[in-house]
């Protein structure tokens, strides 16, 4: 250890002696506080304590552009920590074994999504989709403004119910990862303010639907056509829909069922699904077309139902078939989750009791449903009030029996047609 004045000036001459790899000059001033001049010229503020009988060290900054009062106050702060029981040596120690974000996504699907039989699959996916970028990032090292970033990002470039969904699950994971005691900090995504959202209340029409089933039965992709009606005639999530396996499936004439597995559903609750004549028809003949396709390859039939490539063994999407379909038909702003909704408005319109809907859909609970039905009633609302308008207007003699269009007489005497 050299001696000298621990000021700018004598820190700036000091040198490391010939035939020595590093020299310490020590402050008077910070105890634990010095300066680790290399043989290279490299000057550095280390912290350098005896801790159970040995000498351990922690770099604080680089002279000249730590400042000395700097390293003080750093050394200060390590100091007290040390008073208090902590070790901040051993920080870089744990920092090389604490896993990153990647890691602790994966530790809380095998604790926790799948114990509590959660959507794996779907999970694995946005985490890739959302989190890639960041996921070999130190878990402890993730900032708020980190998560402030990737949700503005997720927002701009995928919209703002992704964006929110993403929060909320790097909010769960760190929650999780916090009560086992795999990362140290504070929750980045904790408090973040999610973009505000508005319910959808969008199902097809009675039109729509015709049109939408007369293009999916006619469809030359078999997976859209056969999902597309599956979708439609169940009312099952898509998630349920892209995991279905034959193992689920009853064809017994008469007796069809599928059985959605409590694992499989998103409240935990298995759900027996009747199925039509229609739903049985084209399982039954999804079944040996996908049979004699895999005979011709040498293969053994795949248990799913609609089986894909990936490490699922399944099909999870049907996006770009099902995008470029909603074109054609013009209704571009029907997502895949509102043909369970369009079931459910089809079946209050027919004025189908709520309990039977919400047992059809497997809803947790009745507001769900009832929310529909608000929506349906709304619209039967309008209808009614239309009948009683249009028989007002032809008794008063403003709008003729024969057409949609009232005549109103204007301040001048003139008649102008208003819609």
């Amino acid at each position: 250890m050299e001696i000298c004045p621990f000021n700018v000036k004598s820190l700036e001459k000091a040198c490391c002696p010939p035939g020595k790899q590093q020299i310490y000059i020590a402050d008077p001033r910070c105890k634990g506080l010095y300066l680790q001049v290399s043989a290279g010229g490299t000057k550095t503020f280390v912290l350098r304590r005896k801790i159970d009988g040995t000498y351990r060290q922690k770099r604080i900054g680089t002279f000249p552009l730590f400042k000395i009062e700097e390293a003080r106050d750093r050394a200060g702060e390590l100091n007290a920590a040390l008073g208090k029981g902590s070790n901040p040596f051993d920080d870089a120690a744990s920092l090389r074994q604490e896993p990153n974000f990647g890691e602790l996504f994966n530790i809380y699907v095998e604790r926790h999504l799948k114990k509590s039989r959660k959507q794996v699959v779907e999970a694995e996916r946005n985490f890739e989709n959302w989190f890639l970028p960041w996921a070999g990032k130190k878990a402890s090292k993730l900032t708020r403004t980190d998560a402030e970033r990737i949700h503005a990002q997720i927002g701009t470039e995928r919209g703002k119910y992704a964006a929110n969904r993403a929060v909320q699950l790097g909010r769960a994971i760190y929650n999780k990862a916090k009560i086992w005691q795999l990362c140290s900090g504070d929750n980045p995504f904790a408090s973040i303010s999610l973009f505000s959202e508005t319910p959808r209340n969008r199902f097809l029409t009675a039109a729509e639907t015709t049109a939408l089933l007369g293009k999916l039965l006619a469809h030359p992709n078999a997976d859209l056509r056969d999902f597309g009606v599956i979708a439609l005639f169940t009312g099952a999530r898509k998630a349920n829909i892209m995991s279905m396996q034959w193992s689920e499936i009853n064809l017994t004439p008469g007796a069809a069922t599928w059985t959605i597995p409590a694992g499989k559903a998103k409240n935990s609750s298995a759900q027996v699904i009747p199925l039509g004549p229609a739903e049985a028809n084209l399982l039954s003949q999804r079944s040996a077309r996908l049979a004699g396709e895999a005979e011709s390859r040498g293969d053994s039939l795949s248990d799913f139902v609609f089986p894909g490539p990936g490490k699922s063994g399944h099909r999870v999407d049907v996006k770009k078939a099902w995008t470029t379909l909603r074109e054609q038909l013009k209704i571009s702003d029907v997502t895949i989750h509102d043909l369970r909704r369009s079931l459910a408005s089809a079946m209050a319109s027919r004025n189908i009791e709520p309990q039977v809907i919400r047992k059809a859909l497997n809803h947790k609970d009745l507001k769900t449903t009832m929310s529909v039905y608000a929506l349906v009633n709304g619209q039967a609302e309008r209808d009614a009030r239309s009948v009683v308008h249009n028989d007002w207007l032809v008794n008063a003699g403003i709008k003729p029996a024969d057409s949609n269009v009232a005549k109103f007489k204007s301040k001048t005497g003139r008649q102008e047609k208003k819609s």
